[in-house]
């Protein structure tokens, strides 16, 4: 496993990772996940800023914003960039880009920079985890990087009022209902049952809250 240092540890011990997404997800994290079980301290290969590649094909680029050590691999050979949750959600290739931004790391400002890089290194093709393999990396990181300037842009009105939980509602069911031009409303209710956007929407309370934007 090649993983960010502050990863690493996670994998070895999951309890406190185990922890964290309980208070997020609740009841439905053993649903979701299953058995959460360790990563052998010898198969795992920490990678540090500033050190050499732990794996000869991929060199890691630091993409923070989801969380403070996220990590892109980018195949030199070909050009590829798997950018993990660097580039958001995108069920559908002419559907939204929705910014996956659960609680509690998420940092704006940090995400903004890491879309900058995206496009800075021009990839031939980007592979999203959530979900699927485009050739246009750059045009999605513009995509995403207005869907997070516009949400923080309302978290910070409904903050201003005092109406962020109602929002939160609102978003919700508009981020439903756009996806629903592509899905059947039942599958998209069923997804975002789960992976709720409104807690996506509590994240970047939770980051304007704390300065990280």
């Amino acid at each position: 496993m090649h993983v960010h240092e502050d990863g690493a540890v996670h994998m070895v011990d999951p309890e406190r990772l185990v922890a964290s997404t309980r208070r997020t997800f609740g009841d439905d994290h053993d649903r979701l996940y299953g058995e959460t079980v360790p990563v052998a301290a010898d198969r795992i290969r920490a990678w540090r800023p500033g050190d050499r590649a732990t794996h000869p094909e991929l060199r890691p680029i630091p993409t923070p914003g989801h969380i403070d050590h996220h990590l892109a691999w980018l195949r030199e050979e070909d050009g590829t960039l798997w950018v993990g949750d660097a580039l958001g959600l995108l069920p559908h290739p002419d559907g939204p880009v929705h910014p996956a931004t659960p609680p509690p790391s998420v940092d704006l400002g940090a995400w903004h920079r890491t879309l900058d890089e995206i496009r800075g290194l021009g990839p031939e093709q980007v592979g999203i985890t959530h979900f699927g393999m485009y050739d246009d990396g750059a045009e999605k990181a513009d995509r995403l990087e207005d869907g997070l300037t516009k949400l923080e842009a309302r978290v910070r009105r409904a903050l201003e009022t005092g109406t962020t939980e109602e929002d939160a509602e609102r978003y919700e069911e508009e981020v439903r209902t756009a996806y629903s031009a592509f899905f059947p409303r039942k599958g998209v209710d069923r997804y975002f049952d789960i992976f709720s956007a409104a807690r996506d929407y509590a994240g970047v309370v939770r980051a304007v809250q704390k300065g990280r934007v």
